[in-house]
């Protein structure tokens, strides 16, 4: 609050919350997907949803680093669990580099 006071006292028009804190949005990114993927299986069965679940994933990572390796190791994989484990290790490496940086 200190600080927000400190900046508008400065003339800041507007104070991103986020700033500073890019690995809460990726956790927030990787659960939401978790979510939207484990909902797309159970609505198009295990074999289908991976597939639909796919152009989804690409969405979702389009925009982070590595994603296009992510993404193909995605299209590879026909198995709903697999495609689980491949999403919650690309996120936890892209948490575990922002937490670094």
């Amino acid at each position: 609050a200190e600080a927000a006071r400190i900046n508008a006292d400065l003339g800041a028009r507007i104070i991103d919350i986020n700033m500073g804190c890019p690995a809460k949005k990726v956790c927030r990114v990787a659960a939401i997907l978790h979510e939207h993927l484990q909902h797309l299986h159970a609505f198009h069965g295990a074999r289908h949803g991976v597939r639909v679940a796919r152009k989804h994933i690409a969405w979702y990572s389009r925009r982070y680093p590595g994603g296009a390796t992510f993404r193909k190791a995605i299209n590879q994989t026909d198995c709903a669990r697999r495609q689980l484990e491949i999403v919650k290790d690309f996120f936890q490496q892209l948490t575990e580099r922002e937490l670094a940086a």
